[in-house]
């Protein structure tokens, strides 16, 4: 989930960082350098895309994605070109390949179930939210600093949402309990309904499930695209 690997590439071992400097970075590229508010899912979707037509273009992508977002952490210049890394990878290994792609899919949170909760939960309720949909909830309601979400991968930018909706939902279940003795005190004609159907929060449901079949489906066609190259 730290999104961060160290791959020797270009005659010297380097840091990649895939965190949310480098996403920014990668729709920025996979967009064609179009204003960068993206829904996660439709980037995800791009990047499997992109990893059909030309599996070696999104390795060079992803590469320097994660060099620019180590770059934004150690605070030093641009240490690579896009045509630089392009040029490397030809030395690269299959494994080391794959190691990339699983820390950069990792650190995009995809083998959590929260993703889809973020959508869910956040502050449009009935759509899927964009990238500046996410940083006005992360910077106005829970509080981090731009720096530090930067810094973060969406992983853990999945899971402090999360977090923060569960700690709004248990605050309502205090009101919904006083509403609810309310509701009860009551006298009806049909029984009452139950606390949960009364008053329903999204703390009441088992969470959202993990679509193991698609994670394992995306990883086979990039192995699939891998071989082929």
């Amino acid at each position: 989930m730290t999104g961060i690997m160290k791959l020797k590439i270009g005659g010297q071992e380097r840091t990649l960082r895939f965190n949310n400097f480098s996403a920014i970075e990668l729709a920025k590229i996979i967009y064609n350098g179009e204003q960068a508010n993206f829904e996660t899912e439709d980037l995800l979707n791009r990047i499997m895309k992109l990893n059909e037509e030309n599996h070696y273009l999104l390795i060079k992508t992803l590469i320097y994605a994660g060099l620019i977002g180590n770059d934004y952490v150690v605070g030093f210049t641009k240490t690579a070109t896009a045509d630089q890394v392009g040029e490397w990878i030809s030395e690269l290994s299959g494994d080391e390949i794959y190691s990339v792609w699983n820390t950069f899919w990792k650190s995009m949170g995809v083998d959590l179930p929260a993703i889809q909760e973020v959508e869910k939960n956040s502050v449009a309720e009935k759509k899927k939210s964009t990238w500046y949909e996410i940083c006005q909830e992360i910077f106005g309601e829970v509080g981090i600093l731009p720096k530090n979400f930067y810094e973060m991968t969406f992983a853990e930018t999945i899971l402090t949402l999360r977090g923060h909706h569960t700690a709004q939902s248990r605050d309502w279940e205090k009101y919904r309990l006083v509403a609810y003795q309310v509701y009860t005190s009551i006298p009806k004609k049909t029984p009452n309904k139950s606390i949960k159907q009364y008053f329903p929060l999204p703390t009441d449901g088992g969470g959202v499930k993990l679509d193991a079949e698609l994670i394992k489906a995306r990883r086979k066609y990039f192995l699939d695209n891998m071989a082929k190259n």
